[in-house]
């Protein structure tokens, strides 16, 4: 979590390109607060990186319970590594559904899935057992910031300019 422009989404995203993982990316906008929206999305994604049929059609409203249950069972029997990136988070971090559904994912899930929440703030998702389990953990703007060390080394790394440290301050 941390400001905007502090980098979170190009850190996150860099590290899976070098990495190479297998990720569904859920850039998220607002129109995800309503739980049959955030599975939409969430199960095309899945299946995109499977390389399976999609759906075409949103969930609907009445269909979320049954979808979520799907979305769980399929989560749980992931034995592949899988990434699930929910970048811009604080678009739907007021939504009480959202969290709880998020909640029920992540819980239900195999080892082999891995989800990380990109956010301006910090989500109000229940961390408290995650965090025993040592299944949780967060980067905020102060982790993210460069120093004036790694801000010399990137420019000289990016652009081959050799300029002073003292030019950066």
């Amino acid at each position: 979590m941390g400001d905007s422009g502090y980098g979170k989404t190009t850190f996150v995203s860099n590290y899976i390109r070098e990495k190479n993982l297998p990720t569904v990316w859920i850039q998220l906008a607002g129109t995800e607060r309503y739980a049959h929206m955030f599975l939409s999305y969430l199960k095309v994604g899945i299946c995109k990186l499977k390389n399976e049929e999609y759906p075409l059609e949103t969930v609907l409203p009445k269909n979320t319970d049954l979808e979520q249950e799907e979305i769980a069972s399929l989560l749980s029997r992931q034995s592949t590594p899988m990434y699930i990136v929910l970048d811009d988070y604080q678009s739907v971090d007021a939504s009480p559904e959202i969290g709880f559904l998020l909640t029920t994912l992540i819980n239900r899930a195999s080892s082999m899935v891995k989800f990380i929440v990109i956010s301006r703030v910090r989500p109000s998702l229940s961390t408290t057992k995650l965090k025993m389990e040592q299944k949780y953990m967060e980067l905020s703007t102060a982790d993210l910031a460069f120093t004036l060390k790694r801000r010399k080394n990137f420019i000289i790394r990016r652009i081959n300019w050799h300029l002073k440290i003292m030019s950066f301050s």
